[in-house]
């Protein structure tokens, strides 16, 4: 039987800082969550109810009774500027894509033999 002071050692150390480790992190889990229930679970007037009790349209971000939606300030940069930079866009891929779609097909090299040889043979 062999005596591993060394590893004993540094299995010890490594031991107690695992402890330290899992302590601390579970005592850092144990207040975020204890934090977030006592913010849920205050009186109806607590910040968290009622930022999350609105709908999407209400919604202002504050618990300031004159506050404006975020949702009309959302829809008129949407409107304003969002919708037109996409239109000017996409007008310029569609304008593009037709112009190569011309010249690719009437670059009058390609035309229609058909015609000479029947006038040739006397049908037309």
């Amino acid at each position: 039987m062999s005596w591993d002071i060394v590893g004993d050692a540094i299995q010890a150390i490594e031991d107690w800082f695992k402890g330290m480790l899992c302590d601390g992190i579970v005592g850092c889990l144990q207040n975020t969550c204890d934090t977030l229930n006592d913010t849920f679970n205050t009186d109806n007037q607590g910040v968290m109810k009622t930022l999350l009790s609105d709908s999407p349209s209400q919604f202002t971000g504050s618990t300031a009774s004159d506050a404006a939606p975020i949702w009309n300030t959302i829809e008129t940069i949407t409107n304003n500027a969002i919708v037109p930079v996409a239109i000017f866009i996409l007008v310029i891929v569609i304008v593009y894509e037709l112009i190569q779609m011309v010249v690719s097909n009437n670059n009058f090299r390609d035309f229609d033999t058909s015609i000479k040889r029947f006038a040739d043979r006397g049908r037309i």
